[in-house]
């Protein structure tokens, strides 16, 4: 499994590509990294990017290329786990208030 110290790499990376693209009208914080395993039993990566702002503002293809581009950046920076999207971009206000169920949710069964 990944190691702490590599997620804040990959957190590095992703914001490094994703700075790339220089569109200041969106914010990508923050940046999620969590590691897991598939059914076959393979590690996987799976990245969630909290943005605010208008996604649609960013290329189409190129959103759809950046696995491709952050699977490329972590095998240079030694991290060889497979890269996933699986939520791939969540709206700050969604997020937040995922964040706000979640507490309280545990509130309730604390």
């Amino acid at each position: 499994m990944i190691a702490e110290a590599q997620k804040d790499d990959v957190i590095r990376v992703v914001r490094e590509i994703l700075a790339e693209k220089d569109n200041h009208a969106i914010l990508f914080d923050p940046i999620l990294v969590e590691a897991d395993v598939d059914h076959d039993g393979d590690e996987y990566l799976e990245i969630t990017i909290v943005y605010e702002g208008d996604l649609d503002a960013l290329d189409t293809k190129w959103k759809v290329s950046l696995i491709r581009r952050f699977e490329s950046r972590l095998m240079q920076a030694g991290i060889n786990e497979f890269a996933y999207l699986g939520r791939r971009f969540v709206e700050k206000s969604e997020w937040e208030a995922l964040q706000e169920k979640r507490y309280f949710d545990e509130d309730l069964f604390a």
